[in-house]
């Protein structure tokens, strides 16, 4: 091989390198950003979870039984209808499919014993939906 096929070898070789190395921190620095997303959204919900159940425990405190059991049952629609999304979520294993099915059908059966219907038409019809997948 002369020097001149050895040169362009090597831009070759050097090319390639730059271009995996790239590559690798281009997939570092999303899967940061994605990781960082992922994390603020899951504590965004759980600080506001908190803020729920304060202001239902708060409820309790006073005496006010029902204003409580409306934040409970509304955080439970809110959470229900997570587990219908429209496509199906990819990648869940079994423990978390046998896990959603049971909650699902914990919650049908609660709300059999105590039927309820919100001012919130939309989201008591996806949860009806939802309901209506399992026995």
């Amino acid at each position: 091989m002369n020097s001149e096929g050895k040169a362009k070898g090597g831009l070759i070789l050097g090319g390639m390198m730059i271009a995996i190395a790239a590559l690798l921190v281009g997939g570092y620095g999303g899967a940061q950003l994605t990781a960082t997303f992922l994390l603020n959204q899951s504590l965004n919900k759980d600080a506001r979870d908190v803020q729920k159940q304060v202001k239902a425990l708060r409820n309790l405190q006073a005496g006010d039984q029902q204003a409580a059991i409306e934040i409970l049952e509304s955080r439970l629609d809110d959470d229900l209808i997570l587990f219908d999304p429209q496509k199906p979520y990819e990648g869940l294993n079994e423990d978390t499919k046998a896990g959603i099915s049971n909650a699902i059908i914990l919650a049908k059966e609660y709300r059999g014993e105590y039927p309820r219907q919100s001012r919130r038409g939309m989201v008591d019809e996806m949860v009806n939906h939802l309901f209506n997948k399992y026995p």
